[in-house]
C-alpha cells in the first residue's frame, strides 16, 4: 500500500445457516504489528418468506398423452432474496398424471416474483388434481404445496349434422347424405358406426376408420326406400375414449312403387302409325312395395279412358299435336296389386285424322288402407297417325297457245303420272272440269263413268290431260286454271294438280282507260302522256280515232257564247296509227286546247288488227283562278314575350284551276326558333289543288313584352299579293309580393321610373294591373325610403325592365346562322333574365330569443298561371327561414301566403344587422329576388338614480319616492321590479315545529318595500315613472335592494333601499293605580293617571268621535292592490278632514298601428276579401268605454258585409296605455270608385273621428247591346244571321263563355267564349238555322257566363216557312249507268261578288261544289250532271231539288231565295229536276 494511498477491501458473507453473526475485521501490518485497527461485522441470517400467488393452477381440458404448459408465480414480499426448487414427482409411472419443470430451480428478487414453467401430461381421462411441491432453499419448513389442475379427455370429435332429415325422396333409389366427422383434438380418433334398427332402410359407410388429429372424415348414409311413407332410425357412432353419438335420420318416400318392365314413362313414343288402323302396346305392371295397391287409370281432367268413343273430326292438319277428346283406352282399368304381384296391361290408341296425338295417362292408386286415391304415375302417349302418300310427276300443268292473224285454234295435250309411295294399296278417282279433261296415255278420253284406279304399293299410273284453247269466243288474251282432284276411297285425304290454260292474242296494255286533263287556265294548251304497251308476244298494229256522237255536242261553254269547235280543235293524239313489238311501248302524247270557259269530254278509240278496241275517255276543262282565305287577320292574343306562337292561315281553292303560291319576304328562321318581330311562314311556297286547301303555319316570336301588329304578303298566281296581319300583346309569367321594393339610389331605376310613370301618365298603356290587397288607391307612388307601392308602376317598370334586356339579347340572333337551334333555344332563355328591383322585407330591430314572422303575400297580376319556387338554401344558418313550397300554375289573380321567420337565436347570431337576398324563380319567367334585412338588438333601460333614502318614518306611516325608467334603445323593453330584503337566519338546531314555525311567520311579515307598477313594458324612446312606497312595520333601520330585470337581456340593474321605522311610545304615570277597598254601592273613589305620548290616543269603546271617523273612513276606496286608504297624518286632537278632490283629464286615445292614423285597403277585385288590424292605445289617465262606427255616403258600402269592424261591441281600455286591435274587414260585392271614409269614436258625451278608411274595388261590367233579336221567316233548310255586341266598360278583362246547349238546335252562336279586356268590343254572329216548320220559334234566357259575375241573358226569336214551289224543271233521259249534263242559268244582280254552294237534294245528280258570280254578273252556267245506276218507271221519276247559298263576306251563310221578297242581291234560280233512267 503506496504512502497516502488507499485501498478497498470487499467483505463477502456467505451464510448457510439461520444465525446472528458477531465478527471483527482485523487488520495486521507488517513489521508493524498485529491488529492495530478493527472493524466490527454484524449479520444475521433469515430465510425469506415465499408465496405461491395462486396455490392451484389450471390446466383444463388436456388431451390424453399430450404435454401441456403453465406458469407458476411464486411472489418475494421480503427484502432478501430467495431461492426455490420445484421438486421432481414421486412415483411417475404409477401416476395418473405426468408432471415436471424445464427451470426447477431459481432465485427470486426482494419484493419481486417469477413464473415457474410446469409441464403436466394427463394419463387417463377424468379430473385430476394433482400436488407439486417446490421447496425454499434453507427452510426447515414444509416444501409449498401447487395444486395443478386437469381434466383427461380422449379425441374431441365434432359431429355434423346433428340429425339428418333427408326430406321426401323417391322410393326405390339410393339417396346419399354425408355426415362429417371432424377431430378437434391433437390426437387420432377410432370410430365405428351401425344403424340402429334391424333390417334398416340405410346403410353406412365406412362403417368404422380412424379420424386423424385436426382432420375431418366423411361417412355416406345412404338411403333406399320401399314405401311411401315416413322412415326413422338412429345412427350409433361409438368414439374411442370418448362418448357415442346418437344421430336420428328420417325420410319420407314419394313417387310410387310400382315398376313397369318396358320404358313407359314420363314419355311414351308409339311412332307412326296409319290413321284408321289401332296401334296397341303391352307392358307388365309389378308392386316392389311393403303395401298393397289398387290402381285406376284416367287421362288428365278426370276421363276415363273406356268412356271415349267419339273420335275426332278429320281435318287436313298434318304433324298438329291433336287437343280432342282421349284416343287412347287401357286394359284393365282398375288392377290391384298385392306386394311382389305382376299385373299385364295392354295400350290401345286409334285415329281417323292424320295427326300427332298426345295424350296424358294418369294413374290413381289406393294404397294399404288409405281411404284416398293418390296421383302415383302420368305418362305422355304420344303416337303419329299419318295419312296415304301420292307421288305426281308434277303440281302444275300449263299450255300456252298463241294466236296470229288467220291460225285456226287446236286441242292441246300433257302428260301426268301418278304413282303410290304407301305401303298399302290405294283406290284413286279423277274430277277435272272444262275447258280441261282427262285422257288416257293414248289421248283418249276417259268415260264420265269411270270406275277408281286401284294403285298397288309402288304402281305408278299414266295419264294424260287435254286443254281446249277454243273455249272462250273474244279476242282478249285469257287464261284458264282448275285443280284437278284426286280422291281416295280408303281415306278421306284429297290431293290437287294445278292445270293452267293461257290463250295470247294480240293485244295492248293501256295506261289509263280515262285522261282527264281537269281545268286548265283560259287560253292554254295542256299536253298529257299515257303509256301503251303490247302485253302480247304477237306484233301489234294499231289506229286511233274518235268516237263521235252526232246527237251531243262534247264541247261546251259556260258563261260566254259558243262557238262551232270540233273535237279536233280540242284534243289532238300523236301518233295515230303504228305498230308495237312484242313488250315494246309507245308514249301517245294527248293534248287539250284550253279555249275559254270550255268543258269538252270525247271518247279515243284504238283499233287493234287482230285483236280488241280499246276506248280512252278524255275531259278537260279551262276557266280562271280563285280563291279564299279564312282570315286576313291573326289576334294571337295574350302570348308569352319569349314562347314562339302559332296560327294557321287555311288557303282555300275555291275555282277549278289549281294555283301556286308564295309567301313575299317570309321570315327567316326555324319553325321552332324564329327571328324575334318577324313572322315565319310554313310553308312560304306550294300549290294547291282545286277544290283542296293549305293550311299554312304562321310562327311569331314577339320578342319583347308588348303589344305587336306586324303585316307579311302572299301572292296566289299572277293575282295581286293578299295582305295578313299579325298582332297580339307580348306578356310573360309573373308575380307580384306585398313588400315594398328598392328604387331609390339606383340611377337605372329611377330612370325607368320616371318614364314608366309618364307611360301611365299618357294613357298609353290599358291597366292590366292585379288588384293587390296591399295596393294604394290614390296614395303617393313614392315614400321616404324610396320603396315602390303602385302596381300599376311596378308592372310597367317591369315590362319596361325586361324589354330594355330583351333588345340587348336580341342583338345576339344577328351574330348566329338560323340553323343553330341551341343558340336561339339560350337566347330565348336569357331574354327572361333582367335584373329586376329588388322587394325589401325589413323585420327591423329583433331581440334575440324572439322570433318575428311576417305573411308575405303573392298575387300572379298575369293572365297567365305562374308557377314559382323560392331557394331557400341560401337562408341556411342566416337566422331566416321561409314556408314557401312550389307553387304550380297559381292562377289569374288568384293570391299565395307564406310566412317569412327571423330566429336570430337558432343560428347563434351576434349583435348586428343580418342583409340576406332570397331569390323567387317563377317557370319561364323572371327571377324575383327579395331581401331580407333585420337588426339583432338587446333591450336596454336607463335609471334617474341608483339609491333611495327615506326619511325616518312611523309605524303605520308611508313615505314614497320616485325613479323614472327611460328606454333608449330601438326595441320595446319588458321589465320586472322585485325587492330583495336581508332575511335573518332561523337557527337550524331548533326543535322542527319551532323552526317551522318561525319561517311560515317570516313568509307571512308584509315587505316594508312596495313597488308601483312591478312591471310593464316601454316601447322604443319611452319613459316611465316607478313608485317606491316604504311602510315602517317596527322601530329599526331598513335596507333592501330593488332588482330590475329585463327580459331577453343580460343586464341587471339594482336600486339601493334605506329607510328607518319609529315606533309610537306611551308612558303612564303611576304605572300601577290602586283605590282601596270599597263598599257596594258607594260613590266610589278616582285616581289620576298621567300619560305622555308623541301621538293621538283614543279609546275604541269610548271616543264618539272616532266611530264617526271610522264610518266616514269606510265609505272612501283606494285603487291599490292592498285596499288600503292613504290620508296624510293628523296632529293631536285634530279632527279627521276629508277633502274629496278631483281631477278632470283629456281623453287621449290614439292609432298605433298603422301609422298616420289611414287603414289602406287597396284596389280590390270583386270577390276578394282583405282585413287589417287597427291597434288603439288609450294614452289617457282615465279608464275609457267607447264604441266605433263606419260612416259612409256610398251606397255600396252600406250593403251589410261590405266594411265591418269586429269587435262590434263596446270597447273599454284601462287608463295609461292600455290596447285593444279592431279588425277592419273590406268584402266587395260590386266595382266601387275610390273612396274615404271615417271611423267615428263615440263614448258618452263626445263623438270624434279615430280614423280613416281607404280604397276601391275594380270589377267587370259586361253587357250586350240587345238582349232580343228577331230573324223573321226564314226557309226550311236554310239560316240567316245577325249580330250582337259585348263591351266591357268595367277595369278588369274578363272570360266568357255561353251555354251552348240551349241554342241547340235551331240556334248557334259564335264565337262560343273568350276573353274581353276592359274597354274592348266583341261582335257576336248569331246563326237561325231552323230545323222544321214553326210559326213561332223563340229561345228565351240564352245564358252567357262571365268570370266572377252574373250571366247575361239574350232572348232570339223567328219563325220557319216552307219552300217555295218549284221554279223551273228540267228534265234528263238517258241509259243507265252513263252521264247526261244540262245548263242551269245563275245571274247577280247585287253589287258585290258572290261565291255560291248549290245544294243538289238526289243521289244520282252532281254538280261543282262552289260557282262564282261576279257582281252584277248575269246568266252564268251552271252544269248538272244525271248518272242514274237503276232505272225509272213512268210514275215514278228521279227528282232532286236544287237550293243555292252563298258566303257572305261579313262570315254569315245567306239563303238566296227568289220567293222570300227581303233582298235586294237574291239570286233569280231556283228549280226542280227530274228525270228517267232508261236501260
Amino acid at each position: 500500500m503506496c504512502s497516502e494511498g488507499h485501498l478497498d477491501i470487499q467483505v463477502t458473507l456467505c451464510s448457510n445457516t439461520v444465525k446472528r453473526y458477531k465478527l471483527a475485521l482485523v487488520v495486521d501490518v507488517d513489521g508493524v504489528g498485529k491488529e492495530l485497527l478493527s472493524l466490527p461485522v454484524r449479520a444475521r441470517c433469515v430465510i425469506p418468506t415465499l408465496r405461491v400467488l395462486h396455490p392451484a393452477v389450471p390446466f383444463g381440458r388436456c388431451s390424453l398423452k399430450v404435454p401441456y404448459q403453465q406458469m407458476l408465480t411464486l411472489v418475494n414480499d421480503s427484502n432478501l432474496p430467495g431461492c426455490y426448487w420445484a421438486l421432481p414427482q414421486e412415483n411417475k409411472a404409477a401416476a395418473a398424471v405426468w408432471y415436471s419443470s424445464p427451470e426447477p430451480r431459481g432465485i427470486v428478487q426482494p419484493h419481486s416474483s417469477v413464473e415457474i414453467p410446469f409441464t403436466l401430461e394427463v394419463q387417463v381421462t377424468g379430473k385430476q388434481d394433482t400436488v407439486a411441491r417446490v421447496a425454499v432453499f434453507g427452510s426447515k419448513e414444509s416444501p409449498l404445496k401447487v395444486h395443478l389442475l386437469s381434466t383427461g379427455e380422449g379425441s374431441v370429435v365434432h359431429v355434423h349434422p346433428s340429425e339428418i332429415n333427408f326430406g321426401s325422396i323417391q322410393v326405390l333409389q339410393d339417396v346419399s347424405r354425408t355426415l362429417h366427422l371432424s377431430n378437434q383434438s391433437v390426437i387420432p380418433a377410432s370410430f365405428s358406426a351401425k344403424m340402429a334398427g334391424e333390417n334398416s332402410c340405410w346403410s353406412i359407410g365406412p362403417s368404422q376408420g380412424v379420424i386423424p388429429a385436426k382432420a375431418e372424415v366423411s361417412v355416406a348414409v345412404t338411403a333406399n326406400l320401399d314405401d311411401t311413407e315416413q322412415f326413422k332410425d338412429e345412427v350409433v357412432l361409438f368414439i374411442e375414449n370418448s362418448r357415442t353419438y346418437i344421430i336420428p335420420v328420417q325420410a319420407v318416400g314419394i313417387g310410387t312403387t310400382i315398376v313397369i318392365d318396358k320404358p313407359f314413362g314420363p314419355k311414351l313414343q308409339l311412332g307412326p302409325c296409319f290413321s284408321l288402323d289401332p296401334c296397341c302396346y303391352r307392358f307388365q305392371m309389378t308392386n316392389k312395395g311393403r303395401r298393397t295397391h289398387l290402381l285406376y287409370w284416367t287421362t288428365e281432367g278426370g276421363t276415363t279412358l273406356q268412356q271415349c268413343n267419339h273420335l275426332p273430326p278429320i281435318s287436313n292438319t298434318k304433324g298438329k299435336v291433336s287437343s280432342c277428346g282421349p284416343v287412347f283406352t287401357l286394359q284393365p282399368l282398375r288392377t290391384e296389386l298385392m306386394p311382389g304381384q305382376t299385373a299385364e296391361m295392354v295400350l290401345e290408341g286409334s285415329c281417323r285424322t292424320p295427326q300427332v296425338v298426345k295424350e296424358k295417362l294418369l294413374c290413381h292408386a289406393i294404397v294399404g288402407n288409405e281411404g284416398v286415391k293418390n296421383l302415383i304415375m302420368q305418362v305422355d302417349v304420344t303416337c303419329e297417325f299419318i295419312a296415304p302418300a301420292l307421288q305426281i310427276c308434277t303440281r302444275e300443268i300449263t299450255f300456252r297457245v298463241e294466236k296470229h292473224p288467220g291460225d285456226v285454234l287446236t286441242l292441246q295435250y300433257k302428260p301426268l303420272s301418278l304413282k303410290n309411295m304407301c305401303s298399302l294399296p290405294l283406290s284413286v278417282v279423277l274430277a277435272l272440269e272444262q275447258p280441261f279433261s282427262i285422257c288416257t296415255a293414248d289421248q283418249q278420253p276417259l268415260p264420265a263413268d269411270a270406275q277408281p284406279m286401284k294403285l298397288r304399293s309402288g304402281e305408278e299410273l299414266q295419264l294424260c290431260i287435254r286443254f281446249n284453247p277454243a273455249y272462250e269466243e273474244d279476242l282478249l288474251i285469257w287464261a284458264a286454271e282448275k285443280a284437278l282432284k284426286i280422291k281416295f276411297l280408303e281415306h278421306p285425304h284429297e290431293e290437287q294438280v294445278t292445270v293452267r290454260g293461257e290463250v295470247y292474242f294480240p293485244n295492248l296494255q293501256m295506261q289509263t282507260t280515262a285522261l282527264d286533263f281537269g281545268c286548265i287556265l283560259n287560253d292554254t294548251k295542256d299536253v298529257r302522256y299515257m303509256e301503251m304497251t303490247n302485253c302480247s308476244p304477237l306484233v301489234v298494229q294499231y289506229h286511233w280515232s274518235f268516237l263521235k256522237d252526232s246527237q251531243v255536242n262534247p264541247v261546251r261553254f259556260m258563261g260566254t257564247e259558243p262557238l262551232a269547235l270540233g273535237v279536233e280543235e280540242v284534243f289532238d293524239i300523236l301518233p295515230l296509227h303504228g305498230e308495237l313489238q312484242p313488250g315494246q311501248s309507245q308514249r301517245v302524247a294527248f293534248t287539250f286546247f284550253g279555249h275559254a270557259n270550255t268543258v269538252t269530254q270525247v271518247t279515243a278509240l284504238c283499233r287493234v288488227e287482230g285483236g280488241p278496241s280499246y276506248k280512252v275517255a278524255l275531259r278537260g276543262e279551262a276557266s280562271h283562278i280563285s280563291y279564299l282565305l279564312d282570315t286576313s287577320e291573326i289576334d294571337c292574343g295574350l302570348q308569352v314575350f319569349n314562347k314562339v306562337t302559332e296560327a294557321a292561315v287555311t288557303l282555300q281553292n275555291s275555282g277549278k284551276l289549281g294555283f301556286a303560291f308564295v309567301v313575299l319576304s317570309p321570315g327567316t328562321g326555324t319553325a321552332a326558333s324564329p327571328l324575334p318581330g318577324m313572322p315565319l311562314v310554313v310553308p312560304s311556297t306550294g300549290y294547291v289543288e282545286p277544290g283542296k286547301q293549305q293550311v299554312l303555319k304562321v310562327y311569331y316570336l314577339p320578342g319583347v313584352p308588348g303589344v305587336f301588329c306586324r303585316a307579311f304578303q302572299m301572292q296566289v298566281g299572277h293575282l295581286e299579293p293578299e295582305k295578313i296581319s299579325v298582332k297580339g300583346e307580348g306578356t310573360f309569367p309573373r308575380i307580384h309580393l306585398d313588400l315594398p321594393r328598392n328604387i331609390k339610389g339606383s340611377a337605372k331605376y329611377e330612370k325607368i321610373l320616371e318614364k314608366a310613370k309618364e307611360k301611365l301618365d299618357k294613357g298609353s298603356q290599358r291597366d292590366e294591373a292585379v288588384a293587390l290587397g296591399e295596393a294604394v288607391a290614390a296614395e303617393p307612388r313614392m315614400d321616404d325610403s324610396g320603396t315602390l307601392w303602385d302596381v300599376q308602376l311596378q308592372m310597367q317598370m317591369e315590362e319596361m325592365l325586361i324589354e330594355e334586356h330583351a333588345l340587348e339579347q336580341q342583338k345576339a340572333l344577328t351574330s348566329c346562322p338560323p340553323e343553330d337551334t341551341a343558340f336561339h333555344q339560350r337566347v330565348h332563355r336569357r331574354l327572361l333574365k333582367a335584373e329586376l328591383p329588388e322587394y325589401i322585407l325589413d323585420f327591423g330591430y329583433v331581440v334575440p330569443g324572439d322570433i318575428h314572422t311576417h305573411i308575405v303575400k303573392i298575387t300572379n297580376p298575369g293572365h297567365y298561371p305562374a308557377s314559382f319556387h323560392g331557394d331557400g338554401y341560401v337562408l341556411y344558418n342566416t337566422g331566416f327561414s321561409v314556408c314557401l313550397d312550389p307553387v304550380k300554375r297559381l292562377p289569374y289573380c288568384e293570391t299565395k301566403t307564406f310566412e317569412a321567420c327571423f330566429d336570430p337565436q337558432s343560428a347563434s347570431l351576434p349583435l348586428g344587422k343580418v342583409d340576406v337576398l332570397l331569390p323567387i324563380k317563377v317557370t319561364r319567367g323572371p327571377t324575383f329576388q327579395v331581401r331580407l334585412r333585420a337588426v339583432v338588438a338587446e333591450p336596454s333601460l336607463c335609471l334617474s338614480r341608483d339609491r333611495l333614502e327615506f326619511s325616518a318614518v312611523q309605524c303605520g306611516q308611508c313615505q314614497e319616492e320616485t325613479i323614472q325608467l327611460h328606454n333608449t334603445f330601438q326595441v320595446p323593453c319588458k321589465w320586472s321590479i322585485s325587492v330583495n330584503v336581508p332575511v335573518k337566519e332561523v337557527d337550524k338546531h331548533l326543535p322542527a315545529s319551532e323552526h317551522q314555525k318561525l319561517l311560515e311567520e317570516m313568509k307571512s311579515t308584509p315587505c316594508v318595500f312596495e313597488v308601483l307598477p312591478s312591471a310593464g313594458t316601454l316601447a322604443p324612446g319611452q319613459q316611465c315613472r316607478v313608485q317606491v312606497r316604504f311602510s315602517p312595520m317596527e322601530e329599526k333601520c331598513y335596507r333592501g335592494e330593488l332588482q330590475i330585470r329585463i327580459c331577453q337581456s343580460s343586464q341587471r340593474l339594482q336600486v339601493l333601499v334605506l329607510g328607518h321605522g319609529l315606533e309610537p311610545r306611551l308612558e303612564f304615570s303611576p304605572s300601577e293605580l290602586e283605590l282601596g277597598p270599597l263598599l257596594p254601592q258607594s260613590c266610589g273613589k278616582e285616581g289620576a293617571v298621567v300619560m305622555k305620548s308623541p301621538c293621538e290616543v283614543y279609546s275604541l269603546e269610548f271616543d264618539e268621535q272616532h266611530l264617526a271617523e271610522e264610518q266616514l273612513l269606510q265609505t272612501l276606496k283606494d285603487d291599490n292592490s292592498r285596499n288600503s286608504l292613504l290620508l296624510p297624518p293628523c296632529a293631536p286632537g285634530e279632527k279627521l278632514t276629508v277633502e274629496a278632490q278631483g281631477r278632470g283629464t283629456k281623453m287621449k286615445v290614439d292609432v298605433v298601428d298603422p301609422p298616420g292614423k289611414v287603414v289602406k285597403l287597396g284596389n280590390l277585385w270583386t270577390g276578394q276579401t282583405v282585413k287589417k288590424i287597427v291597434t288603439i292605445a288609450n294614452n289617457s289617465a282615465a279608464p275609457l268605454a267607447f264604441k266605433l262606427r263606419v260612416t259612409s255616403t256610398v251606397p255600396e258600402l252600406q250593403e251589410a258585409g261590405v266594411l265591418c269592424l269586429k269587435p262590434s261591441k263596446e270597447l273599454k281600455l284601462k287608463p295609461r296605455g292600455d290596447t285593444c286591435k279592431v279588425e277592419v274587414t273590406f268584402c266587395p260585392k260590386r266595382r266601387i270608385q275610390p273612396f274615404t271614409t271615417e271611423v267615428l269614436l263615440e263614448c258618452p258625451g263626445l263623438v270624434r273621428s279615430l280614423f280613416v278608411v281607404r280604397g276601391s274595388c275594380r270589377g267587370s261590367l259586361v253587357s250586350l247591346d240587345q238582349d232580343h233579336l228577331s230573324f223573321g221567316a226564314v226557309v226550311h233548310r236554310s239560316y240567316t244571321c245577325q249580330r250582337v255586341v259585348m263591351r266591357n266598360t268595367g277595369d278588369r278583362g274578363v272570360r266568357f263563355m255561353w251555354d251552348m246547349e240551349s241554342f241547340q238546335p235551331d240556334f248557334a252562336i259564335s264565337p262560343t267564349k273568350g276573353y274581353i279586356s276592359p274597354g274592348m268590343d266583341v261582335p257576336f254572329v248569331v246563326t237561325f238555322r231552323p230545323s222544321k216548320l214553326s210559326q213561332a220559334v223563340q229561345y228565351e234566357g240564352l245564358r252567357c257566363f262571365i268570370q266572377g259575375s252574373e250571366p247575361l241573358l239574350l232572348t232570339l226569336a223567328g219563325s220557319c216557312v216552307e219552300v217555295p214551289d218549284t221554279k223551273e224543271t228540267l228534265t234528263f233521259t238517258c241509259n243507265v249507268r252513263e252521264r247526261q249534263s244540262q245548263t242551269i242559268l245563275l245571274s247577280n244582280p247585287s253589287s258585290e261578288a258572290w261565291t255560291l254552294q248549290p245544294i243538289l237534294e238526289g243521289k244520282y245528280w252532281k254538280g261543282p261544289e262552289f260557282i262564282h258570280l261576279e257582281a252584277r254578273q248575269k246568266e252564268k252556267a251552271y252544269q248538272v250532271t244525271y248518272r242514274p245506276l237503276t232505272m225509272s218507271s213512268e210514275n215514278k221519276k228521279h227528282q232532286v231539288r236544287e237550293l243555292c247559298q252563298r258566303a257572305d263576306p261579313r262570315g254569315m251563310t245567306l239563303v238566296a231565295h227568289p220567293a222570300l221578297g227581303r233582298r235586294s242581291d237574291e239570286m233569280t234560280f231556283r228549280g226542280a229536276v227530274q228525270a228517267e233512267g232508261v236501260l
